[in-house]
């Protein structure tokens, strides 16, 4: 089983698409006066149009189908390695929780 190159560039500008998407409606979502929305803004749409890009220049059918495929098997993708990044931070979360701390490295301070 073997990975073209371009099917890896694809599905790559495939997931920089839709985590641009995640991040300019968080952005959009958290919008308050002291935050600066600009630059994050600006290089997400960035982000968002060189993976558009990346994907029509490496196909010939239309544009839009094929932007729809490479997202949708994107999301298939991160479904499919969820289970292995649940499983490692399941492992991480019980290694934290049942170590044995040192009652050296524990100071209680008073005010």
């Amino acid at each position: 089983m073997t990975i073209d190159l371009s099917t890896l560039i694809t599905y790559f500008s495939g997931g920089m698409i839709l985590s641009s998407t995640f991040f300019i409606i968080h952005l959009i979502c958290t919008i308050n006066p002291y935050h600066k929305v600009l630059f994050p803004l600006i290089s997400s749409l960035l982000g968002f149009l060189i993976g558009i890009l990346i994907i029509t220049n490496s196909s010939e059918s239309n544009y839009i189908s094929t932007i729809r495929e490479v997202i949708s098997k994107s999301v298939i993708i991160i479904i499919s390695v969820s289970p292995i990044i649940l499983a490692l931070l399941t492992y991480n979360f019980y290694k934290i929780s049942f170590i044995k701390k040192d009652s050296k490295h524990i100071k209680i301070t008073k005010l």
